[in-house]
């Protein structure tokens, strides 16, 4: 590791070898620095206490993806006596936007003490304003690294990393012309995965992409990194508060209170499903029918402004809010205009015309969660075909059995198409040969005969088609059973 400071701080040598660490890492908590400096968090509880009975660190609990702890940072007395260190992210107010930025905190610098293949850590910087949010480099290396939450579309992951090398080229270097040895991205849950791996694939950079799932913790993409050139530098910018201040900021933030975990996969869920019950909450938080977190964390999103309510037949319905879809943004990078006008526009919320289909929407992918099956929202998903037509899901379901095998399968809620013109319509696109993948669908038709006639043009098609109908789906559910589903008239099982 490179020291960067002019003057030690008068600490014993173990807290001073922290501050070196800690000096890389705003806004880490004792199990980050652990995992970076290859050691046991608990041993440095020790120098972590010294170095605030000194005056010298400061903390705050926190805790959005990741259970609560508490979190470090160097005091604007210890930068004082550092010295030569110029703006860092310690100091308030680029403090303030990691703290916009807190699950790539959360994980970031955990992913950072394990990568392999790159030697002893030496430095980490967060970035602003570019194509990938931080850089970290080893004595073997350097990495470049991604956040990518749910709000990001294929289209955006595509943008960023064709932007990429622009990037590297527009920033200060040193040594040869930059260039890290790995593509390193975290990424909200398993479909936003799905998307990363899919855009690698299309601009040949499969084989220096990897990728960690927030939701199970698991890593995919290449164990290996490629060698890497040079490094990369950007300044640290200051900006204004707005007369809002850091502990104002931290008080505000529902990620600093004991149950800010739930509460932001609630807000998450949301932003995802626009007209979402709490209910299909409860089963995507995995909850009990007893259990009252979900009731507890939509409570203080209500409080907080963060979503909003409409009354249904069925109890209220819920949807974000301006100011809560600011703070994803702010987290996942993304305009703020986009989300309303891809998700928002057409969605329960907007448009009454659509609340049948979009309950029922609903009511289907809530089965598959209760199931525990990983699902993604359809307008997360576009594939283009031409002509002005392309592939736009009501849902995706990762299954884990199906006739087709397991795997990603589209998901169509279709109470119109029951004749001939309106069902060819609807396969057309699932049938095109410029389809990138060859994923099965699902689709939920209005009646027997309307079956009868996804089962014809199927066929014809030679699609991979799996179908029901509102009632089998209604009375016995999509998951865990052979009553539901057919594939072209024998019974299926998906699960």
């Amino acid at each position: 590791m490179i020291p960067l400071m002019e003057a030690p701080l008068p600490v014993s040598g173990r807290s001073q070898r922290l501050v070196v660490a800690l000096v890389e890492l705003p806004l880490a908590s004792a199990r980050d620095l652990g995992l970076v400096l290859g050691c046991r968090p608990s041993s440095l509880y020790k120098p972590l206490l010294e170095l605030q009975d000194r005056g010298f660190v400061s903390s705050v609990t926190l805790g959005w993806t990741w259970e609560r702890s508490r979190r470090w940072f160097l005091t604007d007395r210890a930068l004082t006596i550092v010295g030569k260190l110029g703006v860092t992210w310690h100091e308030e107010s680029p403090r303030c936007r990691l703290l916009e930025r807190l699950p790539s905190v959360e994980w970031f610098y955990p992913v950072v003490g394990q990568l392999e293949g790159l030697g002893e850590f030496e430095c980490f910087q967060w970035l602003e304003g570019l194509s990938f949010d931080a850089a970290v480099r080893y004595k073997g290396g350097w990495v470049a690294l991604f956040w990518s939450g749910l709000l990001q579309t294929e289209g955006l992951i595509a943008e960023r990393l064709a932007k990429f090398a622009h990037d590297i080229a527009d920033l200060p270097s040193f040594g040869p012309s930059a260039w890290p040895g790995l593509l390193c991205f975290v990424v909200t849950d398993h479909w936003q995965r799905e998307l990363v791996l899919r855009v690698s694939r299309r601009l040949a950079l499969s084989d220096m992409v990897v990728v960690w799932c927030i939701a199970d913790g698991t890593r995919s993409g290449v164990r290996e990194p490629l060698p890497s050139r040079g490094w990369i530098y950007q300044p640290v910018y200051q900006h204004g508060l707005g007369g809002w201040s850091w502990e104002r900021r931290v008080e505000a933030a529902v990620w600093s209170g004991r149950r800010g975990v739930s509460v932001s996969r609630v807000l998450d869920a949301v932003a995802q499903w626009p007209g979402i019950t709490a209910r299909l909450c409860k089963q995507i938080l995995g909850e009990g029918l007893d259990d009252r977190t979900t009731e507890q964390c939509v409570k203080v999103l209500l409080e907080r402004e963060l979503v909003e309510r409409t009354r249904s037949k069925e109890g209220y319905r819920y949807s974000i809010s301006s100011k809560g879809l600011d703070r994803l943004c702010r987290r996942d990078r993304v305009r703020f205009g986009d989300y309303g006008s891809r998700v928002m526009a057409s969605s329960w919320v907007e448009l009454e015309q659509k609340r049948e289909h979009e309950e029922g929407v609903l009511s289907l992918m809530g089965g598959f969660v209760g199931a525990g099956l990983s699902f993604a929202a359809g307008w997360r998903s576009w594939e283009h075909m031409g002509g002005g037509g392309g592939i736009a899901p009501d849902g995706l379901v990762n299954l884990r059995q199906s006739p087709y095998g397991p795997g990603w399968h589209y998901v169509e809620y279709e109470r119109y198409a029951r004749g001939r013109d309106r069902v060819g319509r609807k396969l057309k696109g699932y049938a095109s040969s410029r389809r990138q993948d060859s994923w099965p669908v699902l689709f939920v038709c209005w009646s027997d005969a309307a079956e009868a006639v996804f089962h014809e043009l199927g066929d014809e098609l030679r699609l991979r088609l799996l179908t029901a109908t509102l009632s089998r789906v209604k009375q016995h559910g999509p998951a865990g059973n052979f009553e539901c589903w057919s594939s072209y008239g024998q019974p299926a099982l998906v699960n």
